[in-house]
C-alpha cells in the first residue's frame, strides 16, 4: 500500500527495490484522484554462477527479512488536461 498528495500535473513513479526490475508507471494526471495505479515489482533472473561448494542454512525463527522500496515521483511539465491516463 502507498499514497501521494501531489500537485495538479501529469506524474509517473519509478519504483526501484534490490534485485528486482525497476519500474516506470504509466503517466497519470492529476486531478481527478488516481486510486487505481497498481504497481507489481518483477524479480529479476540471477546470472549463471558456478559454486565450488554450497552450504545450506535454516534461518533463526527470529530472523526477518526487509525490502527497501525506492519510489520518486515525477511531475511533467504538462497540465492535467494533457495528460493521459491509462486504459485498464
Amino acid at each position: 500500500y502507498y499514497g501521494w498528495d501531489v500537485a495538479t500535473g501529469c506524474w509517473f513513479v519509478v519504483v526501484e527495490a534490490p534485485g528486482y526490475a525497476t519500474l516506470t508507471s504509466p503517466v497519470v494526471g492529476v486531478p481527478p484522484e488516481v486510486v487505481d495505479l497498481n504497481l507489481s515489482l518483477v524479480p529479476q533472473v540471477p546470472t549463471a554462477v558456478a559454486f565450488s561448494s554450497i552450504a545450506v542454512h535454516r534461518p533463526a525463527a527470529s530472523a526477518l527479512l526487509g525490502l527497501l522500496v525506492v519510489a520518486a515521483f515525477s511531475l511533467l511539465g504538462l497540465t492535467a488536461a494533457q495528460c493521459r491516463r491509462p486504459r485498464h
